[in-house]
C-alpha cells in the first residue's frame, strides 16, 4: 500500500436544480497537508451533519477502484473525483473493515465507517 495522492476540496458552488449550494466534493492534489482530528487542514467540509469529525476525519479511495471505473466509464479518472483525501495503490487483498488501521509517515488512521451518501437533494 502506498499513498499516491494527497487530496484538498475548496469551496465551490454547486448548483442542483433550483438549489444552490456550496461543497468541498471537487478535490486537487496538493504536495504535504497538516491533519488533525478534524480531518485535513485546508479540506473544506460544507455538510459538517454527515462529514468530517473525529470519525469521518478523512476520506480514502484505492486506485484499483478507479482503475475499476475507468474501465466502466471508457474515460480517465484523476485522483480526488470521488472526493476522497487520500488515494493508495491498493488496500491489499482482504477487505477493508471497520478498526483497520493504516500508517502514514507519523500518521495513523483506523477505519471507522464505510461512506455514507449525504442526503437526497434538494433538502426538504
Amino acid at each position: 500500500m502506498h499513498l499516491l495522492s494527497i487530496n484538498l476540496g475548496r469551496p465551490q458552488l454547486l448548483q442542483i436544480g433550483k438549489h444552490a449550494t456550496t461543497t468541498g466534493i471537487y478535490k486537487s492534489p496538493v504536495e504535504a497537508v497538516q491533519i488533525s482530528t478534524s480531518g485535513l487542514m485546508g479540506d473544506h467540509i460544507d455538510d459538517q451533519e454527515h462529514h468530517g469529525g473525529p470519525d469521518q476525519a478523512v476520506y480514502v479511495y484505492s486506485i484499483e477502484d478507479y482503475d475499476w471505473w475507468m474501465e466502466q466509464l471508457s474515460e480517465a479518472l484523476p485522483p480526488g473525483t470521488f472526493g476522497e483525501n487520500l488515494t493508495f495503490s491498493s488496500f491489499g487483498p482482504a477487505p477493508v473493515r471497520i478498526g483497520d488501521r493504516f500508517r502514514i509517515g507519523q500518521v495513523l488512521l483506523e477505519v471507522s465507517a464505510p461512506r455514507i451518501p449525504v442526503p437526497p437533494w434538494p433538502p426538504a
